[in-house]
Parts: structure tokens; sequence; C-alpha cells
């Protein structure tokens, strides 16, 4: 490590395109102005340090092997869409009533957060037709 002493005002050059300026002193602090070209990167330590660390969460998550992902994937909230076909609206309307919007059902954690009525069969092919799409690509 080279150690160098300042006066306010006076810099120093790093390479050709680098000045670091000591601006001046406040008690134990003192204050530096750094000219880099934009290519550069000037940071604090602890803002590198925490690039740095989150860098690094972020390859070990690309390179987790799949069965941790899998192990990962089961513990989160998993959605649910089941469609069923009914004869006609009084059937549809005495299941939805036996499913309470908000309320939890069938003896498991699962909540109904949504109904709907309608054609759903067409929304299920859509959403079917997408997913098959989005598989191929």
């Amino acid at each position: 490590m080279l150690i160098l002493t300042r006066k306010p005002g006076e810099s120093i050059h790093i390479g050709g395109d680098i000045v670091v300026t000591l601006l001046g002193i406040q008690g134990a602090q003192a204050r530096l102005g750094i000219k880099a070209p934009p290519a550069v990167d000037v940071y604090r330590e602890e803002i590198k340090t925490r690039i740095q660390t989150e860098n690094l969460q972020a390859e070990q998550a690309v390179l987790m092997h799949i069965d941790e992902r899998i192990r990962q994937a089961a513990t989160e909230p998993v959605y649910l869409t089941v469609v069923f076909k009914l004869p006609n609206a009084q059937a549809a309307s005495a299941l939805i009533n036996r499913f309470p919007h908000g309320k939890y059902c069938l003896g498991t954690q699962g909540k109904v957060v949504g109904m709907t009525t309608g054609n759903a069969i067409e929304l299920l092919a859509e959403a079917s037709e997408i997913a098959a799409m989005s598989e191929a690509s």
C-alpha cells in the first residue's frame, strides 16, 4: 500500500485518467473528490461489499441444483384453478355456495380467493394454448 500525505486542495493522480483530491478535513473525517472516466466504477467500501455479496447470492441461486430449487418451490404458496363442468347455472350456484369466498374449505389450508361463472372452459383453453406456446419457445 502506498501511503501519501496531502493537504486540502492537493491531488493524487492514478494512471492517466483518475484524480483524487483532498477537499478538506473535519475532525476525524477527510472529504475526497474523485474524477474518473464513466467506465470506472467508484464505490464506498460498504457499497462495494454489498454489491459483491448480492452478486454472489445471485450467482449461487443460478448455480443451485434443480433438487434444491424444487425444495424451495415446495415451501411457497401454490395457486390452483379447478374447472367444473356443470349442467346449468343452478348447479353452479349450489357449488359456489359450498365454497364461500374468503373462507378455508375442503378440510385443507386452501382458501377460496376468487370465483366466477361463465364460460371458464374457453378461458382454460386459452390459458393452455398460452402455456403450450411458452413451453415451445
